[in-house]
C-alpha cells in the first residue's frame, strides 16, 4: 500500500513540476511549505537550496503590509480548523515583487 501511496506522489510531483504556473502548497498551521514547484522557484528567484534557510521564516520576504494576512489565516486555521486560500506579495531576490496566492 505504501509503495502505491509513493508511486502517486512521484507522479503527482512530476506532473506539477511541469506546470507553467507556480505552485506552492503550504501547511497553514505553521505557513510553512509542503511542496514548491519548479515554476515557483523561477517566480521567486531562488534555488531549491538557496531557498532552504529561508523557509523556516517565510515572513521574512514577505511586504511588511501583507504579514498580517497571513498571521489571520493561520489565526483563523487555529481556531476552525480548517484553512481558507490567501494572498500575499513577496521580495525576489531580485528585489522585484511577486504575487502570491
Amino acid at each position: 500500500m505504501k509503495s502505491k501511496i509513493s508511486e502517486q506522489l512521484q507522479t503527482l510531483e512530476v506532473l506539477l513540476n511541469q506546470a507553467p504556473c507556480g505552485i506552492g502548497i503550504y501547511d497553514i498551521s505553521t505557513s510553512l511549505p509542503v511542496f514548491l514547484n519548479d515554476s515557483y522557484y523561477n517566480i521567486i528567484g531562488y534555488t531549491r537550496e538557496e531557498y532552504a534557510p529561508i523557509m523556516a521564516n517565510s515572513e521574512a520576504l514577505m511586504f511588511s503590509t501583507d504579514i498580517s494576512i497571513s498571521q489571520n489565516a493561520q489565526a483563523k486555521f487555529a481556531e476552525r480548523g480548517a484553512g481558507e486560500g490567501y494572498k500575499y506579495r513577496i521580495v525576489r531576490k531580485t528585489e522585484r515583487s511577486a504575487g502570491l496566492s
